[in-house]
C-alpha cells in the first residue's frame, strides 16, 4: 500500500537537519536525560515505562521532559 504525502524535498530535508541536530546536542548533555530523551521519542515509550526503566517515578519523568525539551529548545535556537 502506498501512503500519499504532502511532504516536499525540503520539508525531508529540514526533518533530517533537525534530527542531527538534536542528536548532536544529546551528545552533549547528561546521559541519564539524552537516554529519557531517546526512550520517548524514538522508541515511543510511555512515562510509566522510563520510569521503571530508570527507577524513578512517571512524574520525575514528565517533569525531567520538559526540562530537558526548554533546555534543547535554547540551544537550537542559539544555532539558529
Amino acid at each position: 500500500m502506498e501512503f500519499i504525502t504532502n511532504k516536499t524535498a525540503l520539508d525531508i530535508l529540514c526533518e533530517r537537519e533537525r534530527d542531527c541536530i538534536i542528536r548532536q546536542i544529546l551528545k552533549e548533555i547528561n546521559p541519564k536525560h539524552a537516554l529519557i530523551i531517546r526512550l520517548r521519542y524514538w522508541e515511543n515509550m510511555k512515562y510509566s515505562q522510563i520510569a521503571q526503566i530508570i527507577d524513578s517515578t512517571s512524574g520525575s519523568v514528565g517533569g525531567t521532559i520538559a526540562y530537558i525539551q526548554q533546555k534543547l529548545r535554547k540551544k537550537v535556537e542559539g544555532i539558529r
